[in-house]
């Protein structure tokens, strides 16, 4: 059984506030019950709509999901101050790399990729000899 909701917000700001939990969805009119029966609408949709859209329990890719955590919870601010300790040029360095110049200055979107740079900062140096 495949279950559709489709909610409309005004702003991305109502949206985040409904996805935190901070706010219900508005609503001006009730729903109206629709007079098709179900069938007749689901042999129309089939024959005129696009591909439906991927199912609610599937996972959005990295890119396109929006990331609702907080810079302070990503875990980024204490391996930049650890990194800060080992090679602050270096952590100066990625954040401009980023078009950031401190940690809170990056986008939600960059953190991921920002996370694997600064780990690869943090690793210790291969011994070589």
């Amino acid at each position: 059984m495949t279950v559709k909701i489709e909610l409309t917000f005004a702003s991305i700001d109502e949206a985040t506030a409904f996805l935190a939990g901070k706010a219900s969805p508005k609503t001006d009119t009730p729903a109206k019950p629709d007079p098709k029966p179900a069938a007749e609408k689901t042999a129309k949709k089939e024959t005129t709509a696009p591909a439906p859209a991927p199912a609610a329990d599937t996972k959005p890719s990295a890119d396109t999901a929006p990331t609702a955590v907080p810079y302070e919870k990503t875990g980024l601010p204490e391996k930049i101050a650890a990194c800060v300790k080992k090679d602050r040029d270096g952590v100066v360095a990625l954040l401009a790399e980023f078009g950031a110049k401190k940690g809170s200055e990056l986008k939600p979107e960059q953190y991921a990729a920002f996370g694997e740079k600064i780990d690869a900062l943090l690793a210790p140096a291969a011994d070589l000899s």
